[in-house]
C-alpha cells in the first residue's frame, strides 16, 4: 500500500521539510545509548539493568538499527520519544531513499504538498506559513510571545490591545495569561490582521516577543488547492 503523505505548512524547528515517522519498541535506545552503545544493549551485550527488554524488542532495534545506521551520518536529525523515532531532512532523493528502506517501520511521512511550496519554504525559513485560508479569513500575522514576559507588561498590553478591536484576536489562554488570571502558559500568541498594527504591537512589546510568523497563501505561490484547508496556529 502506498504511504500518503501528509501535507504540513511550515518547516519543522525552521529548517527540515520532511518527517519520517518510524515505530518500533524501544527505539528510543538508539538516541539514549547512541550507535554503538544501542548495537550492544540490542545484542544483549550490555546488561545495564536501567534498560531491561523483551528478547524480541532487542532483535527488533538490531534490525531497524542495521538499516538505518547508514542515513543517520547524513544531514538528517532524529528525535525519539519510547517507541516513536522521528527523521527529519531537506533532501528528496535521501527522503525516497529512507521510505523505501525503512518501509517496513513506516507509519507517515510529511512534507510539502509541492515542489513549489518545497521551494518557498526552503527560500523563506522559519518565518512563513504556507496555507489555503489565513486564520478567521483575515489575520496575516501571528505573534509568538515569550512565555516569561513579565506580570507589569502583560496587563498594560492586555488593556492596550482591546483598544484595537478586530484587528488582533488573542487566543482565549493567552489572554487569561496576559490579565494574570493564568500564571503560566507553553506558547503564547496572537494574530494581527495588517504591517501596520503588527508594528505597533511589536514597538510595544519589544523583545517580549518570541518570533512573528507570516501567513502566505498557497495560491499566491502559484500552488493547487486540493482542499480547503484553514491555516492552523
Amino acid at each position: 500500500m502506498k504511504l500518503h503523505k501528509q501535507k504540513i505548512n511550515k518547516l519543522y524547528y525552521g529548517k527540515w521539510p520532511f518527517k519520517i515517522e518510524c515505530v518500533l519498541p524501544k527505539a528510543n535506545m538508539i538516541v539514549r545509548l547512541g550507535l554503538e552503545g544501542a548495537r550492544e544493549w540490542a545484542q544483549g551485550s550490555n546488561p545495564n539493568k536501567w534498560f531491561t527488554a523483551l528478547p524480541e524488542e532487542r532483535r527488533g532495534v538490531l534490525k531497524f538499527l542495521e538499516v538505518v545506521a547508514p542515513y543517520l551520518n547524513k544531514d538528517v536529525q532524529v528525535r525519539t520519544e519510547r517507541s516513536h523515532f522521528n527523521i527529519f531532512c531537506k533532501d528528496i532523493e535521501l527522503k525516497d531513499e529512507m521510505l523505501d528502506a525503512l518501509s517496513e517501520w513506516i507509519v507517515a511521512y510529511h512534507g510539502p504538498d509541492t515542489a513549489e511550496e518545497l521551494e518557498f519554504m526552503l527560500a523563506s525559513g522559519r518565518k512563513k506559513i504556507v496555507c489555503n485560508k489565513f486564520p478567521h479569513d483575515k489575520f496575516r500575522y501571528k505573534i509568538n510571545l515569550k512565555p516569561n514576559m513579565s506580570i507589569d507588561t502583560r496587563i498594560p498590553f492586555l488593556e492596550w490591545a482591546k483598544k484595537y478591536g478586530d484587528k488582533v484576536s488573542i487566543a482565549d489562554s493567552t489572554e487569561r495569561w496576559l490579565s494574570g488570571r493564568a500564571h503560566y502558559i507553553q506558547a503564547p500568541f496572537m494574530y494581527v490582521e495588517d504591517d501596520k498594527n503588527l508594528a505597533m504591537i511589536a514597538m510595544f512589546l519589544g523583545n517580549n516577543i518570541r518570533i512573528v510568523e507570516e501567513f502566505i497563501l498557497r495560491s499566491s505561490i502559484n500552488i493547487s488547492l486540493d482542499q480547503e484547508e484553514t491555516c492552523q496556529p
